[in-house]
């Protein structure tokens, strides 16, 4: 497992259970890398 992957466990009905695993860098979204940094800049 490499760390700073985001995984996610969902269901729907209960029916299936999947497993998405996605790396935050590739989402295009910086701000959403780290909530810590993110905090410190809106203080």
């Amino acid at each position: 497992m490499m760390p700073g992957l985001l995984h996610i466990t969902y269901t729907w009905k209960r029916l299936r259970v999947k497993h998405v695993v996605l790396d935050p860098k590739k989402l295009g979204r910086k701000d959403a890398l780290n909530p810590l940094e993110r905090r410190k800049s809106h203080a």
